[in-house]
């Protein structure tokens, strides 16, 4: 609970400077570049330790296991509150890359002890 709380304060402000941002995935952090879209000027970046974020974490790709994606921030800003307020201290959440109709989405998922599921499905732009 407190890592989505963590990756929340980062993404509240940025989504606050820009509608949309990338997010590059490698093996140890997670960088984040909220940009103008008519300037492409960064308007704010951060830099997170994927070690702070996640308990455990896996990424694969076809690129020296990178993955770069366009995401729009008030979505997943709105995602990551609405799971934070579900959790309790022995929930998990996901957040995971996958592919919904052919449409690439960021899945944020939680799974709860009364063994509801709650999933958000955020279309975003593979780079």
């Amino acid at each position: 609970k407190a890592q989505i709380a963590f990756l929340s304060s980062i993404i509240s402000p940025l989504s606050r400077l820009s509608p949309t941002a990338f997010l590059k995935f490698d093996a140890t952090k997670l960088r984040i570049s909220a940009r103008n879209k008519d300037s492409n000027d960064v308007m704010g970046f951060c830099e997170v330790r994927l070690d702070c974020l996640y308990s455990d974490y896996k990424i694969s790709s076809l690129n020296d296991s990178q993955i770069m994606l366009e995401l729009d921030l008030s979505h997943f800003r709105t995602s990551l509150l609405s799971i934070h307020s579900t959790l309790s201290h022995s929930d998990t959440c996901y957040i995971k890359l996958a592919k919904r109709n052919t449409q690439p989405c960021l899945c944020v998922e939680t799974s709860t002890s009364s063994s509801s599921t709650l999933s958000h499905d955020l279309p975003c732009k593979i780079l």
